[in-house]
């Protein structure tokens, strides 16, 4: 039985953290068109996904105008304002790719997309529904 089932407690941090990163996922949205990029989609995977208690948020977001290939071995960095309408409950482990640098990764078998496709997950934003039909 998980833990979720046997403490109310627990149970409400994990929605208190979804639900407070839906607004994030807003918030992001709003933030990349400010800086001309489109935020496409957003995936919640990870412990947060399956519904379990856990610190780590991890997110991936799916980002039109993301530069791919880089420019520098260094992934782009995206700042997003800090506010007190947002307080987390752990920690936001973000990954931003473009649309192109995704599909690209689900067709090689990266580690990293196939551990995205086999993990639970939440689309949170999916404009069309790509996301969803490339992790199938």
């Amino acid at each position: 039985m998980s833990s979720l089932a046997i403490n109310p407690y627990l149970r409400a941090k994990v929605d208190y953290i979804r639900a407070v990163t839906k607004e994030l996922v807003i918030e992001h949205r709003e933030e990349y068109l400010s800086q001309k990029m489109k935020l496409t989609a957003a995936v919640l995977f990870g412990p947060l996904a399956r519904e379990e208690y856990s610190e780590e948020i991890w997110l991936l977001e799916i980002v039109e105008g993301y530069p791919y290939p880089s420019k520098t071995p260094e992934p782009l960095a995206v700042t997003f304002r800090a506010t007190k309408d947002f307080p987390l409950l752990g920690h936001l482990r973000l990954w931003a790719m473009s649309p192109d640098e995704f599909r690209d990764a689900l067709e090689s078998g990266h580690p990293f997309a196939t551990h995205l496709r086999d993990e639970p997950k939440e689309f949170l934003l999916d404009v069309g529904g790509r996301a969803r039909k490339l992790l199938g």
